[in-house]
């Protein structure tokens, strides 16, 4: 990815219910992060999925996964759930996971 994009990402849900959350300018991130976020976005190829509207009913006791995306010129937003999230995205979401708990450490 050539420009510069941010990730808001959150997971909720689970046994405990902690959120984690991360934001995540591409610009920000050290030369072989950037290298690999970019190469997990496009492996994902999450603009191209459709995301629908998760409810507490249907996840419960799983998390659930928020991802905000800049998309070509429009910001998308993507929800999922454990069930839900597609095996392509599922590297792309523990990496942002390793991120939000990094962040979290610091």
């Amino acid at each position: 990815m050539d420009k510069p994009y941010n990730i808001f990402f959150e997971r909720t849900g689970g046994f405990a219910g902690l959120p984690l959350s991360v934001n995540v300018s591409s610009d920000s991130l050290v030369k072989t992060d950037r290298n690999r976020l970019d190469a997990l976005m496009e492996k994902s190829n999450i603009c191209n999925y459709e995301s629908k509207p998760i409810t507490a009913d249907n996840f419960r006791d799983q998390f659930g996964y928020q991802l905000r995306v800049r998309c070509d010129t429009e910001e998308r937003v993507f929800s999922f759930t454990d069930n839900t999230l597609p095996p392509d995205v599922v590297p792309l979401v523990n990496y942002l996971v390793q991120l939000a708990r990094w962040q979290k450490n610091q």
